[in-house]
C-alpha cells in the first residue's frame, strides 16, 4: 500500500511541473514625440516583427513561457501622453491600468525614437508600472536604411529585453 501511495504522489508531483505553463503576454507601444518618419515607423515595425518572432516563434532563445501561446498586443498610440521624452513615466497610476485593462501580464515595451540624439530606445514595464529595463541603441548612420537599427542589434536588444520579463507561470 505504501508504494502505491508513493507512486500517486510521484504523479502528482510530476504533473505539477507544467501546471500553470502559459505563453507570454506583452504589449508593444511606439511612443515617438514629433512627426512620425518614414525611418522611425519602419523601425518600430520592425521591432514589433522581431518581438513577435523571437518570443512567439524564435527557437534559439530560451524563455521561461510557451511560445505558441504568447501573445503580443500592438497599443495605440493614446498612452503617449504617459510619457515625457526619454520614455519617462508621467502618471504611474494610468500606464498601470492600461496595462492591467489591456491584460498584459508580462509587460509593456515602449519604443521611443530620438531623431535628434540619434537613438532608439526601448523600456519595459511589468504589470504594476515598474520600470525593469532601459536599452538604448545608436542609430546607423550607413546601412541598408538609413538612421536605423541593424538586425543583429534589434534581435539582442529584445533578447535581453525578454530576459527581464518577470514571468510567473
Amino acid at each position: 500500500m505504501k508504494i502505491i501511495t508513493y507512486l500517486i504522489l510521484q504523479l502528482c508531483m510530476i504533473g505539477s511541473l507544467v501546471a500553470g505553463d502559459r505563453g507570454c503576454k506583452i504589449g508593444i507601444v511606439d511612443i515617438s514625440q514629433g512627426v512620425p518618419t518614414k525611418e522611425s515607423k519602419r523601425l518600430f515595425e520592425l521591432i514589433e516583427m522581431d518581438v513577435r518572432e523571437i518570443y512567439t516563434k524564435g527557437v534559439d532563445h530560451e524563455f521561461a513561457w510557451r511560445k505558441d501561446e504568447s501573445v503580443i498586443k500592438r497599443l495605440e498610440p493614446g498612452v503617449l501622453g504617459f510619457f515625457e521624452p526619454m520614455i519617462i513615466v508621467k502618471n504611474q497610476e494610468s500606464l498601470t491600468k492600461v496595462i492591467q485593462d489591456e491584460k498584459l501580464s508580462d509587460g509593456l515595451i515602449v519604443f521611443e525614437y530620438d531623431r535628434g540624439a540619434m537613438q532608439a530606445r526601448l523600456k519595459l514595464f511589468d504589470y504594476e508600472g515598474t520600470e525593469l529595463a532601459l536599452i538604448k541603441l545608436p542609430l546607423e548612420k550607413d546601412g541598408a536604411m538609413k538612421d536605423s537599427l541593424f538586425k543583429h542589434v534589434r534581435h539582442a536588444s529584445i533578447v535581453a529585453l525578454g530576459h527581464y520579463v518577470r514571468f510567473v507561470p
